[in-house]
């Protein structure tokens, strides 16, 4: 019963909780380590990872497990371009008139509604709740979003239609790595192949199997190829093959853990910009993707035009972001916006509905 409710949380996704009382984990160099080359490539093996820390297979492995039973990491997974599996992004600001009971409620009925990926709580003059889902077309948007009206006291919606994104591991502990210093060779981690994909993929090739993988990894990017292949009734090196396949195509952007930032003494800031000369978006959102913190950047469809997540210690780390970023860009800002997330009740990397969908 117990390895059933773990599984369960395993397929639930990434999720991200305030918690009670403020603390943060202490970790020694080789913990940091460890931590940031798994932020940056989570199929980073044993070898590889003792190679860097000076540390037996079986002590990197230990440590692994503590950060997992002190509720830091949360399994692995895998960024996957949905864009590139013929779906649209679209993020959702909601404001409500709902009591605390009611919001409660509210995410129980949000999880319930197919091809909704995300959901962001937090207070602000614009918003209390933020959404991603996908949609192939406009009849499937415009049904999750009536499912999503049905429920009572929603004062309004902001639809912002994703335009583009730009993702960088975040740099938590600025540990300078380089993780092809230890690799000689294509291993299991793809390292090499993430190297050397040309980023403008033209034709894009998937099948259900691929979709199959891809839904395997979102949950458990570690996983051993031979793992994979028994579960999924294939060959280790058609794994393999596959799966080097979806990173050249980018349908596969990355593995990374799953993180709990608050443990870190970090405080998540969601971030959100209207910028009117079109011209500068570009250099906007590249310096911020840039910043080591940043969890990532969308461009959208909308007056909105630049939103994503910073990682920062406190209001004065905040503070020493807004004014370097204003003494570049100011001029150039028309209107903008720091919320302080409260939780991340829901993440679903990889939805299974996503397979049988035509």
């Amino acid at each position: 019963m117990k390895e059933d409710k773990k599984q369960n949380l395993k397929q639930e996704g990434w999720i991200v909780q305030l918690p009670k009382q403020k603390k943060e984990i202490k970790l020694d160099k080789k913990d940091k380590i460890i931590i940031q080359a798994l932020t940056e490539n989570a199929r980073t093996t044993l070898k590889t990872l003792s190679k860097m820390t000076l540390l037996s297979k079986n002590s990197v492995q230990n440590r692994i497990k503590n950060y997992e039973k002190s509720g830091l990491t949360h399994n692995s997974s895998t960024f996957i371009d949905i864009q590139k599996l013929g779906f649209e992004m679209y993020q959702i600001g909601i404001k409500t008139k709902m009591t605390l009971a009611q919001k409660e409620k509210f995410i129980e009925h949000l999880k319930k509604i197919k091809f909704l990926n995300q959901i962001i709580v937090f207070s602000s003059s614009h918003w209390d709740f933020f959404i991603r889902l996908y949609a192939k077309n406009s009849e499937q948007f415009d049904k999750i979003v009536t499912q999503i009206d049905s429920f009572k006291n929603i004062i309004h919606f902001d639809i912002l239609p994703c335009e583009e994104w730009n993702y960088h591991p975040v740099k938590h502990f600025n540990e300078r790595l380089d993780l092809n210093k230890y690799i000689k060779k294509e291993d299991t981690s793809f390292q090499k192949t993430f190297g050397t994909r040309k980023k403008n993929h033209k034709k894009i090739s998937f099948d259900k199997k691929d979709l199959e993988i891809l839904k395997f990894l979102s949950h458990n990017a570690r996983a051993p190829l031979v793992e994979i292949a028994s579960k999924l009734k294939l060959s280790p090196d058609t794994i393999k093959y596959r799966m080097k396949n979806l990173i050249e195509q980018g349908i596969i952007e990355s593995f990374f853990i799953n993180l709990n930032p608050y443990l870190f003494g970090y405080s998540a800031y969601f971030f959100f910009f209207q910028i009117f000369n079109r011209e500068k978006i570009k250099e906007i959102m590249n310096y911020l993707a840039s910043h080591s913190k940043c969890t990532g950047v969308i461009k959208t469809k909308s007056t909105w035009n630049l939103l994503g997540t910073i990682l920062l210690k406190d209001v004065h780390e905040l503070k020493n972001f807004e004014e370097e970023f204003f003494a570049k860009f100011e001029n150039y800002i028309h209107n903008y916006e720091f919320i302080q997330i409260l939780e991340q009740p829901h993440y679903k990397m990889f939805m299974r509905e996503i397979i049988n969908f035509k």
